[in-house]
């Protein structure tokens, strides 16, 4: 499946959007103003880790922005640790905003990802 990433977020359905676009929508699409990838952590600008403590957890959860963890770190991570969320965010003139969440791992050792 393909996805297009607009100014706003993330649309899940490439070739349904392109079929309800309006003009200004449409131009933008044509002038390459909205990018399309394969996957959702193409599209997304920053991933952002959330740790919440199982032995503590009504504590605060910690959140820090993944700079230099690589989606095969992010994999192990996952798998190995509970209390563990990964969300990939986009930069939007309102701020950072989480458009996706990491499910698991599928079977095939790929990243499975639900958009928000």
């Amino acid at each position: 499946m393909k996805y297009v990433r607009t100014k706003d977020g993330i649309i899940p359905d490439r070739d349904k959007y392109l079929r309800d676009l309006d003009i200004e929508q449409y131009s933008m699409y044509m002038q390459g103003q909205l990018r399309e990838a394969d996957t959702i952590e193409e599209l997304c600008d920053e991933f952002v880790y959330k740790y919440v403590n199982p032995f503590f957890p009504n504590d605060k959860p910690s959140y820090e922005l993944v700079s230099d963890m690589t989606l095969e770190n992010m994999r192990l991570t996952m798998e190995m640790t509970s209390g563990a969320t990964f969300y990939g965010a986009i930069w939007t003139d309102k701020g950072l905003i989480y458009k996706a969440k990491m499910k698991g791992v599928l079977p095939n050792g790929e990243i499975d990802w639900e958009l928000l």
